[in-house]
């Protein structure tokens, strides 16, 4: 009997059964059930692009000689298309595996008078997603017809479709079971290995409240994965969080289990996790997002530590963080009257990965929503993909032919305007967001793959847009497919947020649509760097090129603008400029550049102060709430141990907010002499390094390779692409290498003060201090008379 089923797709795969592929969308239902949906009806297909239309009878009968039972084709069509905007006749050609696809375009491109194979590579269930217009985390409505449920699916209810699934109206967010993972292993030789160092402890916690620990002491580790997996089958999360868990956490249980032959299958189709699409690991009919991935969008952290998201994302404060020390987890095992501690750092990992999820999902199942690309994929796909199958949804409505993905030499262009900046510290510096500029420009100038015009192609000058400095024309008519994209993208976003002005901002439904409005401010504002992306399907090289060359003149322009307001310019970058903060001048410049530019732009955020180095895209800025954006500065260097980054970043902390570099030089001397009384705790000595070579393809032997060799002598193991922790230790040998020791090794007392003085505490501390006059010696040796006014002289 048929039904009416309103959906919303959590994960979608497909499967072969009785040898026809079948699309499969574990999803949610509307009252709440899980279901999975199955549609037996799409086959996969691709376009044969002849070299001429002549053609195109000869190449159709030999495409259906290569029918057989192994690699069948279902049909060959003649269809009108379009490629780069020009019209093309074009043979579809239909097969019943997606799997045959590939080795029948390559048999397909050696037919006399084939021109080229497209989208043979759309993989099989986002081309069912694209042609029947269904986009993941978002609800639709479908025909279907219940099925015997199956003893490995683990779901309320199998429907198969019985019509074409369609989008509704409906925004909201089903209720969702989260669970969040986090693993530790028992590792004392170092980085830890599948084949050899177990997983002592796997916690997890709901956001239903409930929580489970599994440990080496209740179970041996068989049993300890087994109990994992039977766990999760259990309480039936939807969707499966854990912080770096796509490129370790998930690869390193899979292995262990592997290595001890035991299975853990924790999907709702009983499978295992598999390592899928852009390295991230799939559980199906679970969503599997890591919460790493979703930092990386994070500029403003440099290292991008579970503590410093936490910490940034105001979950909970460094400081009130119980997490342990990565160089010493070990030995909370190791130490059995430390395991209590080991449980509660595993606990407060797990719960800080939760509170990072309910952040991140809402932005995530939006941006799932808007590109079409699922949600335990979207944040692990690089930002070209998320631009691309956006692209790729607009391509098919408008009945454009994809182009293929091809490789490409990188050849570099004259990018965007940097001005030089004003060194020093400022006050109320406000930074004027020009982000919109490019998807403005490239719908100003009808800037596309389809309006570029070949430097060979005559076209008078009245009729097309000419880009300074570099040339390129571009045909002011019909609109280019990326001023259609854009414009489409630039109006839902004005809609969104004049819906938002409507609505409670503490409602669901304005929550909702705030991300969402950002998901799409972020694929729009792609759009430009896409068109410079190598990797790009649509790339034309002078797209880019011409963009940029009009981003230039326009900030140009915007300069000349402020200097003619009086309005101080301390920096400019890109899409940004930054000015001195003076309401009303700011106020009359923004109303001027909207007026003569004919560009929207606003205050991105006010700096209460600001450092900046002589170097472009080196700044440091407090704001208004108390946090403190650090950009370009050297905090995260391979050679810097711990303390000296804590350092740089402390003294920036201290000038911006005591607005005095003297007051930060106090901060280093209190360091220095903490360093040599033994009061700075010894992990923070350890400088990391990792190898990215094997030890005999290293010609210099550098310290972190001669720890490598000590370490090797003792029986540790090590790979490619292992950290090796060390401290300098005092010595007579001049070379740095000799003096290296393996930090479990040594001792505070064997420890080289001054190189972590001289080496790695001044030079961090300089890369800002400099910038006011100061030097290693005038840190050391504290000027007997120094005030306030002597240093803002200074600059």
């Amino acid at each position: 009997m048929r039904e009416t089923i309103t959906f919303w797709p959590l994960d979608v795969t497909y499967t072969i059964q009785d040898n026809v592929p079948v699309v499969c969308f574990w999803s949610i239902t509307d009252d709440g059930r899980r279901v999975l949906i199955l549609d037996r009806t799409f086959r996969p297909y691709f376009y044969v692009l002849p070299k001429d239309n002549r053609f195109l009878s000869s190449i159709t009968n030999n495409i259906k000689k290569l029918s057989n039972p192994n690699t069948p084709i279902l049909s060959v069509e003649q269809v009108d298309k379009l490629f780069f905007g020009k019209p093309v006749t074009a043979l579809k050609v239909t097969c019943l595996l997606p799997a045959t696809l590939s080795s029948l375009k390559e048999k397909i491109l050696k037919l006399p008078g084939v021109k080229d194979v497209l989208e043979a590579d759309i993989r099989f269930y986002m081309r069912y997603m694209v042609d029947k217009g269904v986009y993941p985390c978002a609800w639709h409505s479908v025909e279907a017809e219940r099925l015997k449920n199956k003893e490995n699916v683990r779901v309320d209810a199998i429907y198969e479709m019985k019509s074409e699934p369609k989008i509704t109206d409906r925004r909201d967010i089903p209720d969702l079971k989260i669970l969040s993972l986090d693993v530790e292993w028992y590792s004392p030789k170092g980085s830890p290995k599948p084949h050899s160092a177990p997983i002592v402890v796997i916690t997890t916690v709901m956001n239903t409240g409930e929580k489970a620990q599994f440990t080496l002491e209740e179970f041996d580790e068989r049993s300890l994965l087994k109990e994992f997996a039977n766990y999760v089958v259990k309480v039936d999360p939807d969707i499966i969080v854990g912080y770096n868990s796509n490129r370790f956490v998930w690869p390193y249980i899979l292995a262990r289990a592997k290595n001890l032959n035991v299975n853990i299958p924790l999907s709702r189709e009983l499978s295992e996790p598999q390592t899928s699409t852009y390295g991230h690991i799939s559980i199906a009919g679970r969503a599997n997002v890591d919460m790493l991935d979703y930092a990386e969008d994070l500029y403003a952290i440099k290292v991008k530590t579970l503590a410093n998201v936490a910490d940034y994302l105001n979950i909970k404060p460094k400081e009130k963080q119980f997490l342990l020390s990565p160089p010493w987890v070990y030995q909370y095992w190791g130490d059995t009257s430390k395991r209590t501690d080991l449980l509660k750092h595993s606990m407060e990992a797990a719960e800080l990965t939760l509170e990072i999820a309910k952040k991140a999902l809402p932005f995530a199942m939006q941006l799932s929503s808007v590109t079409g690309i699922p949600l335990d994929q979207v944040l692990a796909a690089p930002v070209g993909f998320r631009v691309e199958w956006f692209l790729i949804r607009q391509a098919f409505m408008e009945n454009e032919l994809i182009p293929n993905r091809v490789e490409r030499p990188y050849i570099p262009y004259r990018g965007a305007l940097v001005l030089k900046p004003k060194k020093g510290l400022h006050e109320n510096i406000a930074i004027i967001d020009f982000s919109a500029m490019y998807p403005s420009l490239m719908i100003k100038y009808n800037i596309s793959p389809d309006t570029y015009v070949p430097p060979d192609e005559p076209l008078p000058p009245e009729e097309c847009f000419i880009a300074p400095e570099v040339g390129h024309k571009f045909r002011k008519s019909p609109p280019g497919f990326y001023k259609r994209v854009l414009e489409k993208l630039l109006e839902l976003r004005r809609q969104i947020k004049k819906q938002m002005k409507l609505l409670d901002p503490s409602s669901a439904e304005y929550i909702l649509l705030d991300n969402r409005q950002k998901a799409i401010k972020v694929i729009a504002n792609a759009c430009y760097g896409y068109t410079g992306w190598l990797g790009a399907r649509w790339y034309v090289k002078p797209c880019a090129e011409a963009t940029a060359a009009f981003g230039r003149k326009t900030i140009k322009e915007a300069i000349a603008l402020a200097r003619d307001l009086s309005l101080q310019i301390i920096y400019g970058d890109t899409d940004s400029l930054f000015v001195k903060y003076i309401p009303e001048k700011v106020d009359a410049f923004i109303m001027e550049v909207e007026d003569k530019i004919g560009l929207d732009i606003k205050i991105d955020k006010v700096y209460v102060s600001c450092i900046f180095t002589e170097a472009a895209k080196r700044y440091a800025g407090l704001l208004q709430d108390g946090r403190i954006e650090v950009v370009g500065f050297e905090a995260v260097r391979g050679d810097w141990c711990e303390l000296a980054q804590e350092v740089q970043l402390k003294v920036i902390e201290v000038i911006l907010k005591k607005k005095s570099p003297y007051a930060a030089a106090e901060y280093v001397r209190k360091i220095i002499d903490d360093l040599k009384s033994k009061r700075v705790p010894f992990e923070k000595l350890i400088i990391w390094k990792t190898l990215s070579k094997s030890l005999d393809e290293y010609e210099v032997d550098s310290p972190h390779v001669r720890v490598a060799r000590i370490l090797l002598s003792e029986g540790y193991a090590l790979e490619v692409g292992d950290k090796v922790g060390f401290v300098i230790v005092k010595g007579t040998s001049k070379r740095l290498s000799d003096r290296a020791k393996p930090y479990f090794m040594a001792t505070y007392d064997e420890l080289d003060l001054n190189y972590y003085i001289s080496k790695q505490i001044l030079p961090s501390a300089l890369r800002v201090l400099s910038i006011f006059g100061f030097t290693a010696d005038s840190i050391l040796k504290p000027p007997s008379t120094t005030t306030l006014d002597f240093w803002f002289k200074r600059r």
